[in-house]
């Protein structure tokens, strides 16, 4: 199997979660959503870095000997994690992986890394596109980036349309999961919820 990047998106400050870091919550497998995703890419064999430079996750990169990569540029949003991620990966591919989808099935996951598609970004499509369960060609996907960065776009939504994604299909339904706010995790106990380290 070739080799590339796994991007541990970590970033943003969880208004709705009132600025719990999303990661450090449990999924149904009974680990956090950070750990299993880590744990996934390293099956995968690809190298896994965090995307984002959040204090909570500080411990957790640095036990498991993790790069924190800031957002390029900064001060842009998301975009500026997926330009690290992009900079970062060079001539391999790279995997965007947001760390608020607690379900992913490493299936679903295997299957975006051995895709022979070659397009720019390989992505799936509900009533938008999801940019952070996406497979990127830095090579075809970075100067696209930049030249929509420098011409002020902002949103991944028409960044993406201009890349001109291919679209991948999940098999598992709960794989494009995300949770956003409290309410949506019906949170009966503290024992869904991580420390904050």
């Amino acid at each position: 199997m070739s080799t590339g990047v796994v991007g541990l998106f970590v970033g943003g400050r969880a208004r709705r979660m009132k600025g719990f870091p999303k990661g450090f919550l449990r999924g149904r497998h009974g680990h956090f959503i950070v750990e299993r995703h880590w744990q996934m890419a390293q099956q995968l064999g690809w190298e896994v870095v965090v995307v984002g430079v959040h204090p909570a996750y500080a411990h957790f990169a640095r036990e498991r000997h993790l790069l924190c990569l800031e957002d390029f540029p900064s001060g842009i949003g998301p975009l500026g994690g997926l330009g690290a991620l992009l900079r970062f990966a060079r001539n391999r591919l790279c995997i965007a992986l947001a760390c608020d989808m607690p379900h992913v099935a490493f299936e679903d996951l295997e299957a975006l890394a051995l895709s022979p598609s070659q397009a720019a970004a390989l992505l799936p499509k509900r009533a938008y596109w999801e940019p952070l369960f996406a497979r990127y060609n830095p090579g075809l996907a970075l100067p696209t980036l930049k030249t929509f960065v420098e011409a002020g776009g902002r949103s991944f939504q028409p960044f993406l349309e201009q890349l001109k994604p291919e679209l991948f299909c999940p098999k598992a339904p709960e794989t494009l999961e995300d949770w956003d706010c409290f309410e949506e995790l019906n949170l009966a106990n503290k024992e869904k919820i991580g420390p904050l380290v």
